[in-house]
């Protein structure tokens, strides 16, 4: 458990290992506590390539997910998916 994550995420040795697991991996994911409640996702945004936007059906809002958007663009960092999870589809009958 670490008393200050930021003081890591803020670390020049983030972008460090970042430039290491790319010589390993295609693909790196990373999942975060929420963007508009933490700044984890928004500094992990900054060495990363793009974020995938992770939303709650019947929790998160049009104007959450707007402004969640907002920040990683102000940000510069580019979103490249968007995930909908616990959704069900109506039935059709």
């Amino acid at each position: 458990i670490v008393a200050n994550i930021q003081r890591l995420l803020y670390s020049s040795r983030l972008q460090l290992l970042f430039e290491a697991l790319r010589q390993h991996f295609d693909v790196i994911l990373i999942d975060a506590p929420p963007a508009l409640q933490f700044a984890d996702a928004r500094i992990l945004g900054r060495v990363a390539e793009g974020t995938i936007l992770v939303l709650r059906a019947g929790v998160s809002t049009q104007q959450m997910a707007l402004q969640a958007y907002q920040r990683f663009a102000d940000d510069g960092t580019p979103l490249i998916g968007t995930i909908l999870n616990d959704w069900t589809p109506p039935r059709s009958e």
